[in-house]
Formats: structure tokens, C-alpha cells, sequence
């Protein structure tokens, strides 16, 4: 003080004593606060690390579950396509055995065509023989008077 230092408590009742005890509490007080705030960091980060794991472990699930799906879609998908296809074949076979008994009728429809026509040709030329033998007859013999 004989330099003219005051004291800057002056006149307030504090002295250094009472400076360095406020400058410790609010050291411990912010000490304090800052183990807090990391405290609450750590928390976060864990609760974060958590929900990241959680997440995941809801992501593999979702994923496991689409994947699920698609194969029983595909397993049934297959099986209808295997059904549809098994159905198709016996139609078609169905089909094959009406077509071929259709050719075979008109196979014989055929045959008995060409035989009515042979049939009809034979008595066409019955007939015409029996003309040609009529108009060759001598006019005397009775024979073919019935035709």
C-alpha cells in the first residue's frame, strides 16, 4: 500500500482470502459441471450407440423378414405356375386324344364316301349294262322285258 495499491475490496468487507475461497468453489463448481456435461455426453453417446444397435438389429430383422416374404412368395408363386402348367398339359392332352379320334372319324367318313361312290359307280355300270344287253337284245327274245 505505500505505493498507492488499493485494495479493490475495499470498503466491501472481502479480502483475498475470501477471493481464493470463491476462486476454489467456483472451480469445483465448474469442475463439477463439467464432469456433468460429460456425464450426460457419455449417456448420450451410450444411449446413441444403443439406438444405433437397436436400429440395426431392427434393419437385419426388417431385412430377414422382406427376405422371408419374398422366398414364401416365390415357393408359392412356383407352385401355382407348377399347377397352371400341370392343368395346361392334361388340356392339351385331353385335346390330342379328341383330335385324333376326330381324324379317325373323318377318316371313315372318308371311306364310306369313297364306298357309297364306288357303290354308286358299280350300279351305274350295272345299270348300263344291263342298257347296252337291253338295246343288243333281239327283238323277239322276252328275256330282259322285265327291265
Amino acid at each position: 500500500m505505500a505505493l498507492g495499491y488499493k485494495s479493490r475490496y475495499a470498503g466491501q468487507g472481502r479480502d483475498m482470502a475470501t477471493d481464493t475461497l470463491l476462486w476454489g468453489r467456483m472451480n469445483a463448481s465448474m469442475a463439477a459441471y463439467e464432469a456433468s456435461i460429460e456425464n450426460h455426453l457419455t449417456n448420450a453417446m451410450a444411449a446413441d450407440t444403443l439406438l444405433w444397435g437397436r436400429m440395426n438389429a431392427s434393419m437385419a430383422a426388417y431385412e430377414a423378414s422382406i427376405e422371408n416374404h419374398l422366398t414364401n412368395a416365390m415357393a408359392a408363386y412356383e407352385a401355382s405356375i407348377q399347377t397352371h402348367l400341370a392343368s395346361a398339359l392334361a388340356a392339351q392332352n385331353r385335346l390330342e386324344r379328341h383330335l385324333v379320334g376326330a381324324l379317325d372319324m373323318v377318316e371313315q367318313i372318308h371311306l364310306l364316301v369313297y364306298s357309297a361312290m364306288a357303290g354308286v359307280t358299280v350300279c351305274v355300270a350295272l345299270q348300263l349294262a344291263l342298257l347296252v344287253l337291253w338295246l343288243r337284245r333281239k327283238r323277239s327274245d322276252p328275256t330282259f322285258v322285265f327291265v
